[in-house]
């Protein structure tokens, strides 16, 4: 875990410092930099997270001898890859279809910034999955209803709380901080905050779909993983170019209520 822990902090700290540097020695930043900036950062989270596990695991346990049954890892491991998969394609494709559709490059500017900083937020749903994925497996193998409930409680009013703080300072702080980008950007105010508040719902049930994936109902997952991604691409090339990302919040609204009412559903 601390090896893990390790990463994550060093990953986006080494990212900022190789910007930083940059910019001190006056380099002129393009997306080939920034994009070796993070390649490079990913390899020296990687290195210190090897070198810190190998540190802090006993000997005795890196001597012993591993057990592989790589059809059954597998087979389990493949639908939680595909979902995977999905929701990656879900979270990054209407970027890349606005810019193959909309002949308004400032258009896509703006929601590719609203995009960017609404969803930062998920940022806190992937940390706190990876701590409470494993403890959900161990209380499903024991049956223990009331053990998973009272876990899902205190997840639920830890992300409440963080993600009613982001939406505020998103209320709050959204036009500056897309002015951050350009000033022209502020025109994107309300798509921002459609995003932030749908990316804060998503963190509060992200965990359901690895309590449905463990109780075996991977098919229903990725079905509906899918026909979210295909919904959401289909929109996306159809509105882009008629409505724009800073005209889309009755449809935004109809969408997020939608969502909302099938995670309570399932």
């Amino acid at each position: 875990m601390l090896g893990i822990a390790g990463a994550v902090v060093l990953l986006p700290a080494v990212a900022l410092i190789l910007v930083v540097l940059g910019i001190q020695f006056d380099v002129s930043f393009n997306a080939e930099h920034a994009t070796w900036a993070y390649m490079l950062a990913w390899g020296v989270s990687l290195i210190v997270a090897g070198w810190l596990t190998g540190v802090l695991l006993p000997g005795s346990l890196l001597r012993t001898p591993g057990v592989y049954e790589r059809r059954i890892w597998l087979k389990q491991a493949a639908p939680f890859m595909a979902n995977s998969v999905v929701l990656t394609v879900l979270n990054q494709s209407s970027v890349v279809i606005m810019e193959m559709v909309a002949s308004n490059e400032h258009s896509v500017g703006v929601f590719a910034a609203a995009a960017q900083t609404g969803s930062f937020v998920v940022l806190i749903a992937t940390s706190t999955n990876r701590f409470y994925s494993p403890q959900l497996s161990v209380l499903m193998e024991r049956n223990d209803a009331a053990g998973i409930r009272a876990m899902f409680r205190r997840r639920m009013k830890l992300l409440a709380v963080l993600g009613a703080a982001f939406v505020a300072v998103i209320v709050v702080f959204g036009r500056p901080l897309l002015g951050l980008y350009d000033a022209s950007f502020r025109d994107g105010y309300w798509t921002l905050v459609v995003i932030a508040i749908s990316a804060t719902l998503s963190t509060l049930f992200s965990l359901s779909t690895y309590h449905l994936q463990f109780a075996g109902r991977q098919r229903l997952v990725v079905g509906w993983a899918t026909a979210a991604t295909v919904v959401s691409v289909g929109l996306t090339a159809v509105l882009a170019e008629r409505v724009g990302p800073t005209n889309l919040l009755p449809l935004s609204a109809v969408l997020l209520g939608a969502a909302v009412v099938c995670a309570l559903v399932i």
